[in-house]
């Protein structure tokens, strides 16, 4: 039975096919590509792309830009204005904090530099006996015992001395007792 051309070509391309897989199978990645070598198939395997440098498009977070994003969170710098500031979009900083976990925590640390940096001035302060600064720093930190407390009591219930020394203690319930004991005016509708 004689063969056709298309039967042919099949043969001939199962043939190659049969050649490519055994070079495959027997390449070394660690010998270099020579195109002028005969013997030599002309084509390099897919999986070492990845390990040829200089492919594809060059990332955008360079040194100089991861710097100046360092710089910027340093400051207290949002990461919007970082990103103005290292001139990338927010975009590119998010997927590069998604495939970088370990730069999403240390930017993290470094938004925290301002407040150590405060709070070191103020227990400086502190320790410099600056009444005024250490007085806002009580009152920031322990409202209950130093901060000016506004007390809402209808005039016809008089406080105590006993009772504003309640309150000072934190004891709101004293305002609570006093509203029960004075009965409530209302208006009177016309009718």
């Amino acid at each position: 039975m004689p063969r056709t051309k298309k039967a042919d070509q099949v043969a001939k391309d199962r043939e190659k096919r049969k050649a490519t897989l055994k070079a495959l199978s027997e390449w070394n990645p660690q010998e270099p590509f020579d195109e002028d070598d005969p013997n030599q198939e002309k084509f390099i395997p897919r999986d070492n792309f990845k390990t040829t440098a200089g492919m594809g498009r060059p990332t955008v977070m360079t040194k100089q830009v991861l710097k100046n994003l360092e710089d910027a969170f340093r400051i207290g710098c949002p990461d919007r204005e970082a990103c103005i500031y290292a001139e990338i979009s927010l975009q590119t900083l998010y997927n590069y904090c998604e495939k970088h976990p370990e730069f999403l925590e240390q930017k993290e640390a470094w938004k925290e530099v301002p407040i150590l940096k405060a709070r070191g001035n103020i227990i400086e302060a502190l320790h410099k006996k600056s009444v005024g600064d250490s007085w806002q720093y009580l009152i920031r930190k322990r409202k209950a015992e130093f901060a000016d407390m506004k007390i809402d009591a209808p005039v016809e219930s008089p406080l105590t001395i006993d009772d504003l020394e309640a309150l000072d203690r934190g004891d709101v319930q004293v305002l609570d007792q006093k509203k029960k004991a004075v009965p409530v005016k209302t208006k009177k509708s016309k009718k």
